[in-house]
């Protein structure tokens, strides 16, 4: 998409001014608990869907992290890091943000149960955390997934934690080549496979994935909720972004989102367009989740969709190494 012109944001401002008397506030039930960061905002207009417009008051400096505050529409919350990346340095530790959990890339693709990080064949793929082979080998006669030979080469381990009172699986598909036989114990960092393009796979990857409670397909959860952030350019560590988009009838709604990263002066520094789950994928019970975006930097960001006709805008913030989590509620249609 290309980016916000001044004079379209110009023509936003103007705009949203002349119909600032058709704002409502909306009823959004409330998230979890927590404590310390600026009011939200969230506010409709009865006016057709434009792109986001920021206004010129500037931001409050960036909340501490010890402080986790909730708002109507949003909190921050500590997040269930249990596993490290499956991909370690000099590799690529970073998802593939066009293929994100749950999403198609916009209907172009399979639902996607996992998250993809590119790197070259040959690269050695690690343990998550300590574990016990389960799986070691291909899919083409086993079902693991969506259809046969979805993973081609895979491994799945599966973990004993003391946060999670069911056992927790990781799956590492796509693989090249197996280091590993069932029944095997591994330790956490452990190489255990490399990096390959078997299965459905479009260029070389590793394909992950977290299960919980079992290691069939529908145990499925979004991997980017459990694996640890990478640490930011400023050193802090990365935070995320988790949210629902409900209607008065507590049903899942599907829209187009944006995000914008804004600076201290309330300006758009960076766009992203998380994807809302495809309906086969599930959210994951602890979270309620249907949209996410990982690895961001800490700071104010502003969300913004259009349903029936009106722009709803919600500015939050994003802690260092924590969850934001949203929810937002629209009328039912």
């Amino acid at each position: 998409m290309k980016p916000i012109t001044l004079f379209t944001q110009l023509f936003i401002i103007s705009l949203v001014v002349s119909l600032c008397a058709c704002t409502e506030d909306l009823q959004v039930t409330p998230g979890i608990t927590a404590t310390n960061v600026p009011a939200a905002t969230l506010t409709s207009t009865a006016a057709k869907i434009s792109p986001l417009t920021p206004t010129t008051a500037p931001l409050p400096s960036p909340t501490p992290t010890e402080a986790l505050p909730c708002q109507q529409n949003w909190c921050v919350k500590a997040g269930d890091f249990w596993f490290q990346r499956p991909i370690q340095p000099p590799g690529n530790e970073q998802f593939d943000p066009r293929y994100t959990y749950g999403s198609t890339e916009f209907g172009t693709r399979e639902p996607h149960p996992g998250v993809d990080l590119a790197n070259a064949v040959g690269t050695h793929v690690t343990a998550a955390a300590d574990g016990t082979v389960v799986v070691a080998g291909n899919d083409k006669t086993t079902l693991y997934g969506p259809a046969p030979d979805f993973y081609g080469n895979l491994i799945i381990l599966q973990h004993h934690l003391p946060q999670s009172d069911q056992p927790v699986f990781t799956l590492y598909g796509h693989l090249s080549k197996i280091d590993v036989a069932v029944g095997d114990q591994v330790k956490a960092g452990q190489t255990i496979g490399e990096v390959g393009s078997t299965g459905y796979a479009i260029g070389a990857h590793l394909h992950f994935e977290v299960r919980i409670g079992s290691y069939d397909f529908k145990s499925i959860r979004n991997p980017a909720l459990y694996l640890d952030p990478l640490p930011s350019p400023s050193g802090e560590p990365y935070g995320l972004i988790v949210g629902r988009i409900i209607d008065t009838d507590n049903q899942n709604v599907r829209v187009k989102l944006t995000i914008q990263q804004l600076d201290q002066n309330n300006q758009s520094v960076d766009q992203f367009f998380p994807e809302i789950y495809d309906p086969s994928i599930p959210s994951d019970p602890a979270w309620n989740d249907t949209f996410s975006l990982a690895d961001l930097q800490a700071g104010h960001y502003r969300l913004a969709f259009e349903y029936l006709y009106k722009l709803y805008d919600l500015t939050f913030q994003v802690l260092p190494g924590k969850v934001t989590v949203i929810t937002m509620t629209v009328p039912a249609s």
